[in-house]
């Protein structure tokens, strides 16, 4: 198998469908080493799968690229089209229930949580696609404040000869209790993204990436982070790519002291077979730090922080309806406490298994280190957590088009300040439309748009 064909994120049929299964496992990995929101999320369908190229990640702050709304295909999807755009709205719906949510430091409480999220995702021609999502969020518990958030997301990709560019970006509004503050907390947050693969027709290819990642959180601390990350690519065997990869970026953080990395990496990614995906990257970022806290009177730490990095991947169909898959992290990040920085270690493991012919269930347990470090002078370490959490899921799909999910979630947050410290169990039901035009089984369905008085549509 060549490079370019690992490049279109289809590893062989077998190899695609174990990482594929892997992806809930993923996506609670990339949660717990960013923001550690308390509630289960509304269940998010897309893409966001670990390829070849992806393995390219930065790890530094929150890089990995957007999740969108993939649609549902088929013979009986007959989505509204309008010149190029054509139209996909989805709808969803979660209800939980949970105990030990914290409200404030040290005031665990009880609530029910229900969210409603209608959207609509876009296909902008051959190689863009946009989603838009809106979530009303409502507790019983009147301690909470209801609120409503919105989701974005953008992306594109630019064939060449030679090259394969990619840019996306995705915003958000949310107002969700946070581990790390044991408050509902308010932020906007915007990533952007663009990356360049170029195949040099060789064993060689280049991969060029950079991000720009912001959160604007109330009360808090606010962060702009610039980085880049370069790998050059040598294709050993059919089964096996070697990377070195190398680079850095500049965190402007306010009110606390700004930092600058740089980073040293080098990669292996293999597959040895259609069953089986092997990815392990690691290194060192190297850290400066310059400034002063918010009063002015406290310097930032002189000299340079070393800490390591790495990311592993392990993802294997161990039968035609079992999947496995483990994974690893550790990641360096920004606080929201002003004056600190956040060092994550991520542990998961994952078991997607079919039964019943049309029922799927999901096990995948977590463990997460997180450890506050101070960025000034003569100033003392923050806490350390330790949080262990266990997901269970049933999903199933029913009329075609209505993805429903029962699940369960335990988790506890084992802080040496008790302020922090929680245990939670919750259970829920969710509901997702992901594509209402699977609804419109009408060849009709396209001309809607002109009786809505757009000349536009086909």
């Amino acid at each position: 198998m060549t490079l370019k064909k690992r490049l279109n994120g289809r590893p062989g049929a077998g190899g695609g469908r174990a990482i594929a299964c892997a992806a809930p496992a993923l996506v609670l990995g990339w949660t717990a080493a960013q923001a550690q929101p308390v509630f289960v999320p509304p269940v998010q369908y897309g893409d966001h799968v670990t390829t070849v190229e992806q393995a390219s990640t930065n790890w530094v702050g929150s890089v990995a690229g957007p999740l969108l709304q993939a649609p549902v295909t088929g013979p009986e999807t007959y989505p509204l089209e309008w010149g190029p755009v054509r139209f996909h709205p989805h709808l969803g719906y979660q209800i939980v229930y949970g105990d030990g949510i914290l409200r404030g430091p040290n005031d665990p409480k009880t609530t029910w949580l229900h969210t409603v999220t209608p959207g609509a995702f876009f296909e902008l021609g051959k190689y863009w696609n946009l989603d838009f999502t809106a979530g009303i969020n409502r507790y019983s518990n009147a301690g909470f404040n209801n609120n409503e958030s919105y989701f974005g997301a953008l992306r594109g990709h630019i064939p060449m000869e030679k090259w394969l560019l990619d840019l996306g970006y995705a915003a958000s509004l949310t107002d969700q209790t946070q581990i790390e503050t044991a408050t509902q907390t308010k932020q906007n947050s915007h990533l952007v993204t663009a990356s360049g693969i170029y195949n040099y027709q060789t064993r060689l290819s280049l991969e060029l990436t950079g991000t720009m990642d912001a959160r604007l959180a109330q009360s808090f601390v606010d962060y702009y982070t610039f980085s880049t990350l370069e790998w050059l690519n040598y294709q050993a065997t059919d089964k096996t790519t070697l990377g070195l990869g190398l680079g850095g970026g500049y965190n402007l953080v306010n009110p606390s002291p700004d930092w600058t990395f740089e980073q040293l990496q080098g990669r292996v990614v293999w597959l040895p077979g259609e069953k089986l995906t092997v990815q392990l990257s690691g290194g060192i970022q190297l850290m400066q730090f310059s400034g002063t806290d918010a009063t002015g009177a406290t310097n930032a730490l002189s000299g340079t922080e070393v800490s390591p990095v790495f990311a592993a991947l392990a993802a294997y169909q161990a039968f035609e309806h079992t999947s496995l898959s483990l994974s690893a992290t550790h990641v360096v990040g920004n606080s929201y406490e002003e004056g600190q920085f956040a060092e994550s270690s991520t542990f998961n493991a994952g078991v997607h298994q079919r039964f019943l012919e049309h029922f799927y269930l999901d096990v995948v347990p977590g463990y997460n280190i997180r450890k506050y470090k101070s960025t000034l002078q003569g100033a003392p370490d923050g806490r350390e957590d330790r949080y262990f959490s266990v997901y269970t899921g049933i999903s199933t799909t029913l009329f075609k088009k209505l993805n429903v999910t029962i699940f369960y979630l335990f988790s506890d947050n084992d802080s040496d300040d008790p302020n922090f410290a929680f245990d939670s169990s919750q259970a829920g039901f969710d509901q997702s439309q992901r594509a209402i035009d699977h609804c419109l089984a009408d060849p009709r369905a396209n001309g809607h748009l002109a009786q809505l008085g757009f000349d536009g549509a086909e």
